[in-house]
């Protein structure tokens, strides 16, 4: 008996394409229920990873689940290790695609270029959202700083200048002034506390950064990279070739460093792109 990889119908042997949805029918099915843990895509809609998900066995990658994170409340698009990389590559394939299809329909109400499409679309729609550390201590820190200095300074008016204040104003509007400096002084002090948190994680994540930016630079190379991935990038265009070096060159990272956050993954490897292929 031979089966249909995706209906999951069982058919004679002399049938050898599902007539429902035109797959090649198999000998034995895949347990799609399998759970893998090399992720490749995530998000928070759950139907269009399943439209991924058949996207890929439909090009050869039989072993795919969809496991659920808790902790982010989002799910993760699976591969097992040996197919990671060619998933990789064939989802930005298609994302390329679809970009280019949302760029030509929308030609007229935007100048962008196809080339500038891509590039927002390399890392899988998170490019430009990551922040690093520093960044983060630096947002918190200002934000802290000027809402303490402007809370001290209102509180500060307020009591020097009370007589006139009281005299003036009804005790509604009064009270309501120093709730309101009061405020901006509590949130400044709270954001100037969460801001030192952040101090722990700058030297760990620069040392992690400096450490991966080592292990690429001093052990591949432009030529390196493409002759480990020449047969996948034959006779196909320069924008789906940075697709490819750009999956190999996560995947050499992940095999080296465990346990990466997939943002700050994909923002580092934006950077040692540009290092290796356009310097």
């Amino acid at each position: 008996m031979l089966f249909c990889p995706k209906c999951k119908y069982e058919y004679e042997n002399d049938i050898k394409i599902c007539p429902d949805c035109g797959s090649e029918l198999v000998s034995e099915l895949i347990n799609t229920d399998e759970q893998f843990n090399n992720q490749v895509y995530y998000d928070e809609n759950k139907d269009y990873l399943e439209q991924l998900k058949y996207f890929l066995i439909e090009n050869g990658i039989e072993n795919v689940s969809i496991n659920f994170e808790e902790d982010r409340n989002l799910y993760s698009l699976c591969t097992d290790t040996s197919s990671k990389f060619k998933a990789t590559t064939l989802l930005n394939i298609l994302f390329k695609e679809e970009l280019e299809k949302e760029s030509t329909e929308n030609n007229e109400e935007s100048d962008m270029s196809v080339q500038e499409v891509n590039s927002d679309k390399k890392t899988n729609k998170r490019q430009g959202k990551y922040k690093n550390a520093l960044a983060k201590y630096n947002d918190y820190f200002g934000t802290g700083i000027v809402n303490t200095i402007i809370g001290v300074i209102g509180d500060l008016a307020f009591i020097f200048d009370f007589y006139n204040i009281r005299s003036n104003g009804s005790i509604i509007t009064n009270v309501g002034m120093i709730s309101i400096f009061s405020f901006f002084l509590g949130s400044g002090i709270y954001y100037f506390v969460k801001s030192q948190k952040f101090k722990p994680e700058i030297a760990k994540e620069g040392k992690l950064t400096d450490d991966i930016m080592n292990f690429i630079i001093q052990n591949y190379n432009n030529t390196y990279i493409d002759d480990k991935i020449n047969e996948k990038i034959q006779n196909i265009d320069e924008n789906t070739i940075y697709f490819i070096r750009t999956a190999f060159i996560t995947n050499e990272i992940k095999n080296r460093f465990n346990e990466i956050d997939d943002e700050y993954l994909d923002n580092l490897v934006e950077q040692l792109y540009e290092k290796i292929f356009e310097e």
